[in-house]
């Protein structure tokens, strides 16, 4: 089968474009909407010499890809699927020596392709060992995703789950997906389309998770070096207060190094439950309680600190607050309201991690909101977090960059404390 590649110009040459993974819809000349396939279609940028992913109706009308076309596109402009798949396969065996590269713990599941970032556009995936799991989040990836499937079948035979949902899908008026993809393979014995869980490994933490049920991909890989820095930091850590705590991952870390007492908050009550069993996987030293607080956040920090209970280590991470630019002074006030209450929960000498994942919101915003919001003074920063680095931030334009993650000791001085 022979799919065209159209033509498409450029309407400005700023320079910029050269080094850009995207173009957007107002420096194109467009195409007719006949030519396309729900408003896409594969493009070549002669005055860029590049070619890529067009979207008629995206903000982002193009997304080029890295690598170059196939030599007979020159004389015949179109390209065959078969020429498509194996571009992609070879695409993803570089992504995967790269993203090895970075030496994680053995058997740790990786972000294998991290969207435009990664050279695949709108697309990521994960590989959790057992099986991937790929999100498409645009139209562009929706387009692209028969190939990407096609593809990983030839990069590494295995399961393939989708999950394809999020705010961002919700926006450009796109379905979610959440199923399997591709599942009869010679290495799903048992089939793993039919566990009602699975597990796998971040920061060498054995976690579980429902593929069906999960956030996003199913764990949250861009806290890994966030994870060991943690593991680092409370080894003296007993009691540990776990917001948002979703599979129970800063837990299940703290309890690897020696925490025995833990309170776990989150919306989710099966959440609540995962963790639960996710903390006593990982435990080295035994556990003596896991109490599970389901509801808000806020509700439940404001109850903990009528109860005057404090630990050693309070852990806050919840999801963005700031869902776009028009939100982010909504999301400053919540953050720093998180963090003043949070931070009277925190014992003397004891650490507080604090996080954010809303990408509208900068280090400098982020930071500034948390540590003039603290409970008392002294407090010393001891490190600043960010996302794995198989979570791909371009250094030309720090494109991509959306995770902040704070490590803050509170004093043992009680005269401190306000």
């Amino acid at each position: 089968m022979e799919l065209p590649i159209f033509a498409l110009s450029v309407t400005t040459t700023a320079p910029a474009l050269l080094n850009s993974s995207w173009i957007f819809s107002n420096a194109v000349s467009h195409l007719d909407e006949s030519q396309l396939k729900n408003g896409c279609a594969f493009v070549f940028m002669g005055k860029l010499k590049r070619w890529g992913v067009y979207d008629r109706h995206g903000s982002i009308a193009v997304r080029l890809f890295p690598f170059p076309l196939p030599t007979q596109f020159e004389s015949k402009n179109v390209i065959s699927h078969e020429d498509i798949i194996r571009l992609i396969a070879d695409h993803l065996k570089k992504l995967k020596a790269n993203k090895d590269s970075f030496c994680f713990a053995p058997g740790d599941a990786i972000r294998l392709a991290h969207g435009d970032n990664d050279g695949l556009p709108g697309i990521v995936i994960d590989d959790y060992k057992s099986f991937f799991a790929i999100q498409s989040n645009c139209q562009a990836g929706d387009f692209l995703i028969e190939f990407i499937v096609d593809a990983l079948k030839i990069f590494e035979d295995k399961p393939i789950f989708e999950r394809s949902s999020g705010q961002t899908r919700t926006a450009a008026g796109l379905p979610e997906r959440t199923r399997w993809v591709y599942s009869e393979n010679k290495n799903s014995t048992p089939n793993i389309a039919n566990s009602v869980s699975v597990e796998a490994q971040l920061a060498g933490l054995k976690l579980s998770f429902s593929p069906t049920k999960a956030q996003k991909t199913g764990l949250f890989l861009d806290q890994r070096e966030n994870l060991n820095a943690v593991s680092r930091f409370s080894k003296s850590a007993k009691s540990v207060l776990d917001i948002c705590c979703y599979a129970g991952a800063w837990s299940s870390a703290a309890a690897r190094e020696g925490a025995t007492d833990f309170v776990l908050i989150d919306q989710d009550s099966k959440a609540l439950e995962n963790a639960d069993a996710n903390i006593r996987k990982n435990s080295n030293s035994g556990i003596n309680s896991v109490e599970k607080r389901h509801g808000d956040l806020f509700e439940n920090l404001a109850i903990l600190g009528k109860e005057n209970k404090t630990f050693d280590l309070v852990v806050a991470d919840p999801p963005a607050f700031a869902k776009s630019k028009k939100h982010i002074i909504e999301a400053r006030k919540a953050y720093m309201r998180m963090a003043k209450a949070a931070s009277k929960c925190v014992a003397p000498g004891g650490i507080l991690v604090i996080c954010s994942c809303s990408r509208h919101m900068s280090p400098e915003e982020f930071e500034k909101a948390v540590v003039n919001s603290l409970s008392g003074h002294g407090w010393v920063l001891l490190a600043r977090g960010n996302q794995s680095p198989d979570h791909t931030i371009v250094a030309q334009s720090a494109g991509g960059e959306y995770l902040k993650c704070l490590f803050l000791k509170k004093p043992f001085e009680h005269q401190y404390e306000s």
